[in-house]
């Protein structure tokens, strides 16, 4: 029986879905991945220490690696799963819009409707921020910043910059914005924990995200330009978004959002319980006489809702079946809903003969 002091391999802040030695015992060979869409599999040295090697004939979403020392065969699991952009025209029925054999999800309307920003994995894997025109054409990459995930675009009020939230290589989120052209990448929030979904002010001066700073995930804000984070909820905080007068902050206390909405008058007014039907997958959106939401009707069945600020009064928009992914967006006028759900799944098994 072997006996030793046990020592960290790699420190990389990496889901690990199986492993295994190589036959000289110098190296191992895992499934790593950084965000969902990119698991890889890799080689660490274990006895020099470099940096891991992705091994690229494995391709995206590779899991569980096995090796035939003998006859040096690798077999490994390649997940298959996809997820498109929807639209729903009102008074019409669901058909796909923004299509590709990647993720993609969490569509945002620009303030103007011209334009679509959205994240997809459609960059050899990893997420990116894309925008494309309102029709679906002319789709292109705007974030680039060496992040495995950089996604949950939001429109600044003169539809001049996306805020987006990005995972850095010591796998912390941060908040960022560019320039709606891709220029000028810039950072806002620097930890000193994940700092994700964000969304701005109405008057274009601050930006709302949820961080756990605090010891639970609350609601912040901190300016445009870079500054100090104020706390703003109390008792929880996920997805937000402003009114359309800047009075009111409605917002989930999950992801899942299973509790339904809150809102809070700013600055330091009460904290209310506004809509206790679930809102799902981040699914909502505030416009001056109410709110659209995305609501689980029952397994695998939802629907676009929308209840009136007025008297409360609640009807269904649309519906739609599957599992969704995250994200809606409502057009300025009000007539076309976009959202996300998952079209494809399942997992082949691969081999790779002559490996060494």
């Amino acid at each position: 029986m072997l006996a030793g002091k046990p020592r960290q391999v790699g420190r990389q802040s990496w889901w690990i879905y199986g492993l295994v030695w190589m036959p000289d015992g110098a190296s191992l060979i895992y499934s790593g991945s950084t965000a969902e869409a990119s698991q890889s599999l890799w080689r660490e040295n274990v006895r020099n220490g470099k940096e891991p090697e992705r091994l690229e004939l494995a391709g995206a979403g590779a899991l569980y690696p096995a090796i035939n020392f003998k006859a040096g065969r690798l077999t490994f699991t390649r997940t298959l799963r996809n997820a498109n952009i929807w639209r729903l025209e009102r008074g019409g029925a669901p058909t796909p819009f923004l299509t590709s054999s990647a993720l993609d999800r969490a569509p945002q309307y620009s303030p103007d409707g011209r334009r679509i920003a959205f994240e997809s994995s459609r960059q050899v894997a990893n997420f990116a921020v894309w925008v494309a025109n309102a029709d679906g054409t002319g789709a292109a990459q705007i974030t680039n910043i060496g992040s495995p995930w950089s996604g949950t675009p939001r429109w600044s009020p003169d539809g001049r910059w996306l805020a987006f939230d990005a995972r850095g290589k010591d796998g912390g989120w941060d908040v960022w914005v560019v320039e709606a052209s891709g220029s000028s990448p810039r950072q806002l929030t620097h930890g000193p924990a994940d700092n994700v979904v964000p969304s701005w002010s109405r008057d274009g001066s601050s930006i709302y995200f949820a961080s756990k700073r605090s010891g639970r995930l609350e609601i912040w804000r901190i300016p445009a330009g870079g500054g100090t984070a104020m706390q703003v909820t109390r008792s929880g905080g996920h997805t937000a978004f402003e009114s359309t007068d800047g009075k009111t902050l409605y917002y989930t206390l999950s992801e899942d959002g299973a509790e339904g909405l809150y809102a809070k008058l700013l600055p330091d007014g009460e904290e209310r319980h506004v809509l206790k039907e679930g809102v799902a997958a981040r699914g909502f959106a505030v416009v001056s006489d109410g709110v659209y939401y995305l609501h689980a009707r029952g397994q695998g069945s939802y629907e676009i809702r929308f209840q009136e600020f007025a008297g409360g009064q609640t009807r269904v928009i649309g519906d739609i079946d599957r599992g969704l992914s995250f994200g809606l967006a409502v057009s300025p006028d009000r007539k076309t809903f976009l959202f996300s759900k998952y079209t494809d799944g399942g997992s082949d098994l691969m081999l790779v003969e002559n490996f060494r």
